[in-house]
């Protein structure tokens, strides 16, 4: 199970959000607190335009890896419930079992990636999302062009 990472504020400690700990996430990389609207980096969040072709390979390509692991699991439970029951299924219905498993699969988790980029890049599209960004970037590395 993954480490949970709790996201405070550095300046009035209040708890903003927790989230599972993964080498890369889509989302903003900064949270508003609530209490004193400071900025909370929201590690390992990043928006879509800011990662590179690597975080994004690497976070479509775990997401894709999952999808085919729960894809196939209909396809092992047909072949469990065979060797239970000693009956021999056609490989023409394996196939239609295992083909299906992994076409919604994928099909759910595409329509997943797709809803999240396209929010990501509805955030990155606001002028005023934008500006916050800037102004946490300069926050976060203490210069005035945030660099």
């Amino acid at each position: 199970m993954a480490a949970v990472i709790e996201h405070r504020c550095p300046s009035c400690e209040t708890l903003v959000s927790t989230s599972r700990a993964t080498p890369v996430a889509l989302g903003p990389p900064f949270l508003e607190c609530p209490s004193c609207k400071g900025f909370v980096n929201h590690e390992p969040f990043e928006e879509w335009s800011s990662m590179g072709a690597r975080k994004r390979f690497t976070w479509v390509g775990t997401s894709l890896a999952v999808a085919v692991s729960l894809g196939i699991l209909p396809l092992l439970a047909c072949g469990l419930a065979d060797i239970i029951s000693r009956e021999r299924t056609s490989p023409r219905t394996l196939l239609f079992i295992g083909g299906t498993g992994l076409f919604v699969a994928l099909a759910i988790t595409y329509a997943n990636l797709h809803q999240r980029i396209r929010r990501s890049r509805r955030r990155m599209s606001d002028p005023m999302y934008r500006a916050k960004l800037v102004k946490y970037q300069m926050s976060a590395t203490g210069s005035p062009l945030g660099s």
